[in-house]
């Protein structure tokens, strides 16, 4: 898959954003404080009172970008990313395919959130958010991805080298606009996973939002690969 957009989906589950309302609440938003795509959650658990702000973060390897910014009150936030999002925030999705990976148009370009900040009054950033579900042989992570066109990403890789033995699967049918995709990391051993990523929600489990959400995790402190990952790690500590 390529690297770009593997850092999308990756970097959330890294160490950004957690809370716990009912992640069905996105949803298409014809009105109201800008005309988008809405993510809304209520009751964050571990939720920092001291958090005024929060924003929507895209990183490219280039810069950083505020897609959306929103206001933290009464345990959760709600804020509204831009439709459509502005070509510059924009990458081709074929790069740097996998083996076994295909897309099904190859001039699709595609974007999205890396991560959820919260920050103080005085603009520090300091509590990061991700929503997120327990499943028996790992975690799913819910994250936003846009995507310029209708676009089919399918197919499944092995990866392996001295570092890190890597299985993915990609069952993803994104539609023109903003779509909620689910990736699932299974962590067998320090240098084994397998990763999963679809548009299909993920039958009887339950997701819920998180506020440090590294601090509910069993997994192993291990730092990824990097070149092959991006910046992807699972710290224990905040």
């Amino acid at each position: 898959m390529s690297n770009h957009f593997k850092k999308y989906a990756l970097l959330l589950i890294a160490g950004v954003v957690i809370c716990s309302m009912s992640c069905k609440k996105d949803s298409k938003d014809d009105g109201g404080e800008g005309s988008g795509f809405v993510i809304e959650a209520k009751n964050v658990i571990n939720g920092n009172d001291d958090i005024v702000t929060v924003k929507a973060i895209m990183e490219t390897d280039d810069d950083l970008y505020d897609l959306a910014t929103g206001k933290y009150k009464n345990g959760g936030f709600k804020i509204t990313l831009p439709t459509p999002l502005n070509n510059k925030y924009l990458l081709g999705v074929e790069e740097d395919l996998e083996e076994g990976v295909t897309v099904s148009d190859p001039n699709a370009k595609i974007g999205g959130v890396s991560y959820i900040s919260g920050y103080d009054k005085n603009n520090h950033e300091i509590d990061l958010f991700q929503c997120l579900g327990v499943a028996s042989n790992g975690y799913w992570y819910i994250f936003y991805t846009y995507v310029d066109r209708d676009v089919a990403i399918t197919g499944s890789y092995t990866y392996e080298d001295d570092e890190l033995y890597e299985t993915g699967v990609y069952d993803m049918a994104l539609k023109k606009g903003w779509n909620v995709t689910y990736c699932m990391i299974e962590m067998i051993d320090y240098y084994t996973c397998n990763y999963i990523m679809t548009t299909e929600k993920p039958s009887n489990i339950d997701f819920n939002w998180y506020s440090r959400y590294w601090e509910y995790l069993d997994l192993p402190a291990a730092n990824l690969r990097d070149k092959h990952f991006g910046k992807i790690y699972f710290p224990m500590n905040p």
